[in-house]
């Protein structure tokens, strides 16, 4: 017996305001398939349909009459392993699918909309497939972000390590934070107007996220557009209702799968529903209140759905969430077309009920998953065992209790809700290039002298392959006149410039700076004596005071005093002219035999013409070897020139032998390099941090002083016994404040000043070429998209020619067989004139005839 119609409750009214102003809508399908474990967001789970798909759209805002363009949710970014820990780590926890295949501003560019025409991105929340990457974004887009995200997240990761958020999403870009004073209600929700005249509101909707909003477009003066983000995640949780029947049969205007037969009744459907008796005017579903459910605040989550029955009932509002799987086959999509028609297209009805589509019959699913795995450079990386871990929730809810331990940690929640959130990355896997931020396409680098290509994971991996150490011949003794020679080590490295692309070979020390020159001996024994400073500091801050730890500290003195001479002899050797290269020099001259220059040449012009040249082989040698020098002096004294160090210093000037050139240089490029490196952000935050410290030891420091002239106050107003008492407090306070921790955390410190200092006047340099770097960047990437649109002009224009080509050929052509068929008919006609003329003629001779017989 076929089921009546059930007549719809009528809904209580939404009360939107009046108004004649509009906004263009485009529903963008950002390509963001994503498959998850039902139970994180729906109770009960029907069986047959333990998993939900959820394809992403966003939408695209344009006021004409303000000339504003927004951009409503923006999806996932493509390299979403890039995004900060603590959504990574819920990815890789709790999404069992995932592809994108592209960002949306591939797909505005791809369709020749400029992202400079872009005035503003508005997050519905904060979760990763919404936000997108705003960096790609010129800055002059505005961001817009619901109540309370900036407290709760900013700054972003890495300045604060539990942010979900990255901090390069905010750089240099203004937030605007919407704030909802209760004044104006659309419906149950707080409203916001965005532009002021009526065209577009923001809706106050809490419960799956701080500061989660939706919003409502005004399509034409009587009907809008509800875009509902992640109110909720499918349409079996807001459908069918009292306001909404779900029909006896479902309609045609529904595009159901072919396995269902036509009309279909909705008992086909309503076998699975949780609640037979009203499963017809009830939703499917309720929120998922599991531990570990998506929603931060189910029961506030559930009153957001309950007011969104009221729009969906509404014949003029088309309310579309960003995961509605029901608008697949039901929209016309970017660019094909907007949405403002979408009441005379039947959109509404194509789409309320195509998310029967998705039920399990009989208990077999109704669809197949949308994607298999988490998808990432094209690769496909297995997601197994989140169903189990669901089963395993369920079961110990159903049971009257809940597991003792939390299967997925709940790291989509924001972070200072929840305990122990951690930010470190479940997965050791690399992360790749994001295809949006590579550089690799960009043209002119060579020329500006921009390096823009990123680190290779493949390279960076090798420095972490194992190395053999070949420790023989090797004398690790103490002994300072001792013959040093150090170990070799040899590794697998990547070597540039091999035949063979990316071969690995075998290399050493040896074979990278060859052998150990003077200079890097001296340098080499410079740091030892350092390092051999800071242990005999390490370990008289961790003596206890007694006499033989004085004899230890004595001998380490007296250590410390012979190298520190050796070492000051070698700094103040007298490099008189003995002693450099240019005194070398003089003396082999000198030592050599000398040579008459006439003689010499005599015995070369005897060589040119005969062979005696044979017996006097030993005077040409030797004339070569006085070239050789000759020019071997040239190239020394040239390099010291450059280098910056005199030829010959005079003893008397006085001064300290100078420091060796190429070590500091090699010193300055892995400090430059370590800056260009590293974020200006990271930089003030280093910046920050050592003021921080710089200032506690200041304290500290003062604290001692203060401490130790009290003590000594007290001692000399104090009598014999209180003189004593006050000796053992203040060694007692000496030592505490002579705690080693302390004391290491100072030296370090201050070890660390001389280094600081000398990179702060390059602090305004380096920070300058970042600015300009970033503008170089953003200047390209609007080159880009111009070359972009030229190239796709000239490509229009080639079109037209070629169509005006064959236009005009086939024009030619005609004209030639005009021409043809003219010449032709011509010749045709001139026999017809001929003939008609003889006519004529003859016609004329008989009629004169006749006339003279008359």
């Amino acid at each position: 017996m076929a089921q009546e119609n059930i007549p719809p409750k009528p809904h209580p009214g939404l009360h939107i305001p009046s108004s004649d102003s509009t906004v263009q809508v485009q529903i963008i399908n950002t390509t963001c398939d994503i498959v998850v474990s039902a139970g994180y967001f729906v109770q009960p789970v029907i069986k047959g349909q333990e998993t939900l798909n959820l394809p992403t759209c966003s939408f695209l805002v344009e006021n004409k009459e303000l000339k504003k363009t927004i951009l409503f949710d923006l999806g996932s970014r493509t390299d979403w392993w890039n995004l900060a820990p603590v959504q990574y780590n819920a990815i890789q926890m709790k999404i069992r699918g995932l592809r994108a295949a592209k960002g949306i501003t591939e797909i505005l560019v791809e369709n020749g909309l400029k992202l400079g025409k872009i005035d503003g991105m508005v997050w519905s929340h904060w979760h990763w497939d919404h936000i997108g990457d705003p960096s790609l974004f010129p800055q002059s887009a505005e961001l817009i972000v619901g109540p309370g995200v900036k407290e709760a997240f900013l700054p972003g990761y890495p300045a604060r390590k539990d942010s979900p958020l990255l901090e390069a999403d905010f750089k240099g870009r203004d937030v605007h934070e919407i704030t909802f004073d209760g004044q104006l209600k659309i419906g149950q929700y707080r409203a916001h107007d965005f532009f002021g005249d009526g065209s577009f509101y923001l809706l106050d909707v809490p419960g799956h996220a701080i500061g989660h909003m939706s919003a409502l477009a005004r399509t034409t003066p009587t009907t809008f557009i509800l875009m509902g983000g992640d109110v909720c995640h499918f349409g079996g949780s807001f459908r069918p209702t009292a306001y909404a029947p779900l029909p006896s049969s479902i309609p045609s205007s529904v595009n159901l799968d072919r396995r269902f037969q036509t009309p279909c009744p909705c008992s086909t459907f309503t076998a699975c529903h949780p609640n037979p008796s009203a499963s017809r005017i009830t939703p499917f579903y309720h929120v998922s209140d599991i531990p570990g459910s998506y929603y931060t605040d189910p029961p506030t989550a559930q009153k957001s759905i309950d007011a969104l029955e009221e729009f969906d009932a509404d014949e003029n509002v088309l309310v579309c969430i960003a995961h509605d799987v029901g608008l697949r086959d039901a929209v016309d999509w970017y660019p094909n077309g907007t949405g403002n028609d979408w009441k005379e297209k039947g959109w509404k009805e194509k789409s309320r009920w195509e998310f029967l589509n998705e039920l399990p019959i009989d208990g077999k699913p109704g669809k197949e998953v949308l994607v298999k795995g988490l998808v990432r450079d094209g690769r496909v990386e297995g997601k197994e065992g989140n169903k189990e871990l669901v089963d395993e929730k369920e079961k110990g809810t159903k049971g009257g209790k809940e597991s003792s331990s939390d299967w997925a940690p709940d790291l989509y929640e924001t972070p200072e809700l929840t305990d122990g959130t951690s930010t470190r990355p479940t997965s050791t896997a690399f992360r790749s290039e994001s295809r949006a931020s590579s550089y690799k396409d960009l043209e002119g680098d060579e020329i500006s002298g921009i390096d823009r290509h990123r680190l290779d994971p493949d390279e960076a991996r090798t420095h972490f392959l194992p190395a053999r150490v070949h420790a023989g011949d090797v004398d690790f003794s103490d002994r300072i006149d001792g013959k040093r020679k150090s170990y070799q080590v040899t590794s697998r490295r990547r070597r540039k410039g091999t035949t063979r692309e990316g071969a690995l070979v075998e290399s050493s020390d040896e074979d990278d700076a060859g052998p150990e020159s003077l200079q890097r001996k001296i340098a080499r024994l410079q740091q030892e004596a350092e390092e051999i400073k800071v242990e005999i500091a390490r370990q008289h801050a961790g003596r206890e005071i007694g006499a033989e730890e004085d004899n230890g500290e004595d001998m380490d003195k007296e250590t410390l005093d012979v190298l520190s001479k050796i070492m000051e002899s070698l700094n103040t050797i007298d490099l008189g002219p003995s002693r450099t290269a240019a005194g070398r020099l003089g003396r082999r001259v000198e030592a050599a035999p000398a040579m008459d220059n006439d003689k010499l040449s005599g015995e070369r012009q005897k060589g040119e013409k005969s062979a005696e040249t044979i017996s006097r082989a030993p005077k040409l040698q030797a004339d070569q070897n006085w070239v050789k020098i000759a020019d071997f002096d040239t190239r020394i004294t040239l390099l010291e020139t450059i280098l910056g160090i005199d030829s010959i210093p005079l003893p008397t000037q006085g001064r300290p032998a100078n420091k060796a050139i190429l070590p500091t240089l090699d010193i300055l490029d892995r400090k430059i390099s370590t800056i260009s490196s590293s974020s200006p952000a990271s930089l003030d935050a280093v910046g920050r941090r050592i003021r921080q410290l710089i200032q506690e030891a200041e304290k500290l420091d003062d604290a001692r002083k203060s401490a130790r002239a009290s003590l000594e106050a007290l001692k000399s107003s104090q009598d014999e016994r209180q003189t004593i008492s006050a000796t053992q407090d203040e060694a007692a306070a000496i030592a505490g404040l002579d705690n080693p921790e302390q004391s290491s955390k100072i030296n370090a410190l201050f070890g660390t000043l001389p280094t600081i200092e000398s990179l702060a006047p390059l602090l305004p340099s380096v920070l300058d070429r970042l600015r300009s770097l970033r503008l170089i960047h953003a200047d390209a990437a609007a080159a880009s998209q111009s070359l972009a649109d030229v190239e796709k002009r000239q490509a229009e224009m080639a079109e037209e020619i070629r169509g005006w080509r064959e236009g005009l050929e086939k024009v030619e052509e005609r004209m030639r067989t005009g021409e043809k068929r003219l010449v032709e008919n011509t010749k045709v006609i001139e026999d017809w004139v001929e003939d008609l003329e003889g006519r004529m003629g003859k016609l004329g001779r008989g009629g004169a005839t006749s006339s003279f017989e008359v």
